[in-house]
């Protein structure tokens, strides 16, 4: 291959990698405080120990990401940088901020792969930003609000172990038909906790699993002015078998007692976690129920449906005669055909056939196959207006073009088109990049061998 050439393929990669690398750093999302390893090894003097361990090193089994070790009681020593002698810190949950003041941050990292049962020795990682530039934004009452720039003084961190102890379920067993146990589940305010209730089915049949207490939180106002605040309770659960296999969440809806239905084998052994919060600590009652021998059905108007591309299934159509409405059941789908659209339920977002499941409030349960297709409208856009390429755009509802172009030029048409052209344009160029990088990387391992 001639210089020049060479030349020109060596000026192209570097470029397309820029591209890379810049799309990359576009595409990532922003970095947390705490991850600065960079920034402790321009600072290797910075250095912190800890001078007093939380209050409880101690926490359940986390069953959710967000669960895990709380850091009240925690004190920390840190020095170096601006810290020319060792300063206290004490872990405060949400500081203010001030002008001069230093707002320290901490994180704890999650052991490589999960916690486990006993102890676990991680990573404390504490993070110091000083507030130096106050931006004031609105004025009320004479007084200017806004936010601060942060300067970072200080990035250390320490060894720190946690003990996790196992769930201790509250154990559930229906002995006979119309029995109901009954629990009290508390949803605190200013916390998380998970509560778990084993549950043995003595005899087969069709179980619930319910809530009762939910409400949905607001402030309402009459007529006549009066004020009615009611403050809301979110209960929420999830089901699992004796595997640990997950079986279905309770959800119903914001602000509604949650319901999760299963038919049992004699002697099967589930494990339901109930979690939530509350605007205040709120008691709510958990049942497990033996309701029949099977699930109870669920007469639909029909049991196939078929709708255009982009269309909404006539919910209410479907549910004529069951006394039921859209807020009283649940629905279950597969998104790669079907999305919500707020308002006018499940439409359709791919060509295909697929399963629109419906739950009642008895647990009744309905199954209805949904075709999806593309109208005679929408056929001709493809075949001479390469629909293909810009139906996926067009609004929510029955096909109408001249809506959908008077909407895009409403919209602005190089926005249009610039969100049309990225829609198409970055699959292709990651799939260029990552062929060049694995090009890169083969040659690199040839190279190296």
């Amino acid at each position: 291959m001639k210089k020049t050439a060479k030349r020109t393929l060596a000026i192209l990669l570097a470029a397309l990698m820029t591209l890379a690398l810049g799309t990359a750093a576009m595409a990532a999302p922003s970095q947390p405080r705490h991850d600065s390893a960079q920034a402790q090894a321009q600072q290797p003097n910075w250095t912190v120990s800890i001078t007093q361990q939380p209050t409880d090193n101690t926490f359940t089994m986390p069953r959710w990401y967000d669960d895990g070790p709380k850091l009240a009681g925690l004190k920390v020593s840190v020095s170096g940088g601006t810290f020319t002698t060792p300063e206290i810190v004490t872990y405060v949950e949400d500081d203010t901020p001030a002008l001069g003041k230093t707002l320290w941050y901490f994180w704890v990292e999650t052991p490589d792969g999960w916690w486990k049962l006993g102890e676990n020795t991680t990573v404390l990682h504490v993070s110091g930003y000083k507030c130096v530039t106050f931006h004031p934004e609105i004025t009320d009452g004479g007084v200017e609000y806004g936010w601060f720039d942060e300067e970072r003084v200080f990035e250390g961190s320490t060894p720190i172990k946690f003990t996790v102890r196992p769930y201790t379920p509250t154990t559930f067993t229906v002995l006979r038909e119309g029995d109901a146990n009954a629990e009290t589940v508390t949803l605190y305010y200013d916390r998380d906790e998970t509560v778990v209730f084993q549950f043995t089915a003595e005899t087969a049949g069709f179980y619930s699993f319910k809530s009762t207490g939910a409400q949905q939180g607001g402030t309402w106002y009459s007529e006549d002015g009066a004020e009615l605040t009611i403050n809301g309770v979110y209960p929420y659960a999830e089901l699992f078998d004796a595997n640990d296999n997950y079986l279905g969440d309770g959800y119903r809806g914001y602000g509604k007692d949650f319901a999760i239905f299963r038919q049992m084998a004699a002697g099967e052994v589930v494990y339901l976690y109930v979690n939530g919060w509350a605007f205040e600590d709120t008691d709510i009652t958990v049942t497990a129920h033996y309701e029949s021998v099977g699930r109870p059905p669920l007469a639909l108007a029909s049991d196939k449906v078929t709708i255009n591309y982009h269309e909404c299934i006539d919910l209410d159509a479907l549910l004529e005669g069951t006394g039921l409405t859209i807020e009283d059941v649940r629905f279950d789908y597969d998104y790669q055909y079907l999305d919500w659209w707020y308002g006018n339920g499940p439409h359709g977002v791919k060509r295909g056939v697929t399963t629109l499941t419906v739950e009642a409030p008895n647990g009744g349960l309905a199954q209805v196959e949904v075709t999806i297709k593309y109208s005679l409208a929408q056929w001709l856009c493809v075949i001479l207006l390469g629909g293909w390429s810009w139906l996926q755009f067009t609004s929510v509802g029955p096909f109408d073009l001249l809506r959908d172009i008077k909407l895009l030029m409403d919209y602005g048409l190089f926005n249009g088109l610039n969100v049309w052209f990225h829609s198409w344009f970055n699959p292709i160029l990651y799939g260029v990049i990552n062929l060049i990088n694995s090009f890169a990387y083969s040659l690199g391992r040839l190279t190296w061998y």
